[in-house]
């Protein structure tokens, strides 16, 4: 395993060793990383495959705009396809495969397609594929093989999903410096607010690249144990906010699993 010298910004907990499965190979991280860090320090740099062409992919980002480790998480019951490797948080025993790779991650077989890419313009499989329309199920089959994404699961999904409605004065996405700023000013002019946060610890630059400054870490300390004791603040990590509808509607996907504290 690979691993920068320890850091004191550093989010992984050394002490704490998990073990996981990738492509049915096992690897050991820490608790803290991601799927996606722990690959990087394991030496994993393959983690998908292109569309059409069956190019090698690696991890290119860190969070939500990650493009390329779409990957497989777990089966039956709790198959999660298309999940990112920079969002989901290591836990003991996981086990993932590649969302893509004709027939594997490490052998595809669209790489023979490449010769041919001057006959492929972008979009031609619209074109191609739309006759006979009888034969679109079998097209359609095929060409979702090609697209990179993760099966789709055949089986009853075993989680369970809860639906809430919260109602606050102000709704903040984002808990990073200006979040919890903004947050502490309105609870403290007596409005009930929402703190809402994708990643699983709130603080966002806070967390990282401002934990070696003093300074900053200190603020950061005292302003969220404010707003976890203030009565007017209710906080959601692991949250995504992903739509904003008439009547000031929020909708926001939060992230509960029994592997997660």
């Amino acid at each position: 395993m690979k691993r920068l010298s320890a850091l004191t910004s550093e989010r992984i907990d050394r002490s704490k060793p998990l073990n996981f499965q990738w492509q049915g190979k096992s690897y050991q991280g820490f608790a803290g990383d991601t799927l996606a860090s722990a690959m990087l320090a394991n030496g994993v740099n393959v983690v998908g495959r292109s569309f059409k062409y069956g190019r090698q992919r690696g991890i290119m980002a860190a969070g939500t705009e990650e493009a390329n480790a779409l990957i497989t998480l777990e089966s039956s019951g709790h198959h999660t396809p298309n999940a990112r490797a920079t969002e989901i948080e290591l836990y003991d025993q996981m086990k993932a495969i590649a969302g893509s790779g004709t027939p594997s991650l490490d052998s595809d077989m669209r790489a023979w397609l490449k010769p041919f890419h001057r006959f492929m313009a972008a979009g031609f499989y619209y074109k191609m594929f739309k006759w006979p329309q009888k034969l679109w199920p079998v097209y359609e089959d095929n060409l979702r093989k090609l697209s990179g994404f993760s099966k789709a699961p055949d089986s009853r999904d075993d989680e369970i999903y809860d639906h809430q409605y919260h109602h606050a004065d102000i709704a903040i996405v984002g808990g990073g410096p200006a979040g919890l700023s903004a947050a502490l000013t309105a609870a403290n002019a007596e409005a009930s607010v929402i703190l809402i946060d994708e990643h699983h610890a709130i603080g966002g630059e806070m967390v990282s690249d401002c934990a070696s400054d003093e300074q900053a870490a200190t603020w950061f300390d005292e302003t969220l144990a404010a707003l976890e004791a203030h009565e007017n603040v209710r906080i959601f990590s692991r949250t995504t906010a992903y739509a904003l509808h008439d009547q000031n509607l929020l909708l926001a996907l939060e992230r509960r699993q029994d592997h997660l504290p």
